[in-house]
This record gives C-alpha cells, structure tokens and sequence, in this order.
C-alpha cells in the first residue's frame, strides 16, 4: 500500500505543486485584499484580488495554461 501510494504521489507530484501554489496565492491574495478593504484602499484591495486571480495553471491532460477563476463580481464593492 505504501509503493503505491508513493508511486502516485510520484506521479502527481506537478498536479499536487499547482494546486498548493494556487492555494497559496489565493489566501495571500484574499488576506492582503481584506487588509487593504479595512484600510478602505478599495483600488489596492482590487489589484490584490487581480493577482491572486492570475495565477496560471497548467491543465493535468495536456499541460496547457488554465486561467484562475474570478472569485466575485468587480462590481459587488459598495460605494
């Protein structure tokens, strides 16, 4: 059980870094978002959230750049 469950890990090891450097970026970009809202610097808390969002993933079939998801509306600021 314990080959196997290296040999995958092994194998998956590019997936797992993606994914854990995605993680990465959006919790910083989602701290350092909500700092700059306390602060009420809504433009730096935009550009926070621009750049957790850009993050590029390489797709696990052909390797391939994936775009970062938007996590909300640019919109839903209120004024």
């Amino acid at each position: 059980m314990g080959a196997a469950l290296s040999q995958y890990l092994e194998k998956r090891q590019t997936d797992l870094k993606s994914v854990a450097e995605r993680i990465q970026a959006a919790v910083l970009g989602a701290g350092k978002a909500t700092n700059e809202y306390i602060q009420g610097d809504l433009e730096a808390a935009k550009q926070a959230q621009d750049a957790a969002k850009s993050v590029q993933l390489k797709d696990a079939a052909g390797g391939t750049d994936v775009e970062g998801a938007s996590v909300g509306s640019q919109d839903s600021r209120r004024t």
